[in-house]
């Protein structure tokens, strides 16, 4: 089934690019396509954030749990 990935991915692209195009107004046959691409948008970043949060607090509790190791809180 990786057709379906090859899919997704084709339709998110070109109806992200279909957004970022500004020559022509998002009306008409343009105007669903732009909103899919919002969307897909949208939706890539947010993800990209919740990644980025969850590594910086992955690594905050790393460095805790070697700060409170070293003071000898918790053992080793």
């Amino acid at each position: 089934m990786p057709w379906i990935n090859l899919l997704y991915i084709a339709v998110g692209l070109i109806c992200s690019v279909l957004y970022f195009l500004l020559t022509y107004e998002h009306s008409g046959a343009l105007q669903v396509p732009t909103r899919i691409g919002r969307l897909f948008i949208m939706v890539a970043l947010g993800a990209y954030f919740g990644n980025t949060v969850l590594f910086r607090f992955t690594m905050l509790t790393g460095r805790a749990q070697f700060f409170l190791q070293v003071l000898k809180l918790i053992p080793m």
